[in-house]
């Protein structure tokens, strides 16, 4: 996968307008994107999506501050499971603390931007982060 264009992605975010701008935003750029309202919802569609043997998820984006399934929960469930052990987990969050942020490594996230969001450090978290794989997938 390079950059954005065909990425598969998955966002989890109970703020439901700004996921969803942010998902448009995306696809505006070529990404597939599908959208989850709290960490249980993201987790079965993330586990539905392989066990389908659909396109797995490129890169997943993830509020800490959910129900049912908060953000660090997610992160520990997908690092548990084979095909989540090594797929881009990105915090997008309102909890921007130090401990907030090292807690969010700890979880298993690669990294963490804080809310407001902004699209240019998204794009080039999302760049970065694809961008590190490719060398695992040529070879």
């Amino acid at each position: 996968m390079r950059g954005k264009e065909g990425a598969r992605v998955l966002i989890a975010d109970d703020a439901v307008e700004a996921a969803e701008t942010f998902g448009r935003l995306l696809e505006m750029d070529g990404a597939q994107v599908s959208m989850a309202a709290n960490g249980e919802e993201a987790l079965a569609q993330f586990k539905r999506a392989h066990s389908e043997q659909q396109a797995p998820f490129d890169i997943v984006f993830a509020d800490i501050g959910m129900p049912r399934m908060d953000g660090y929960e997610l992160a520990q469930c997908l690092r548990a499971l084979p095909s989540g052990a090594k797929v881009p987990l990105v915090a997008l969050t309102g909890f921007t603390r130090a401990d907030d942020v090292h807690r969010a490594q700890v979880s298993g996230f690669d990294a963490h931007i804080g809310k407001p969001l902004s699209i240019g450090q998204l794009t080039a978290t999302m760049q970065r982060l694809l961008g590190r794989r490719e060398p695992d997938e040529n070879g």
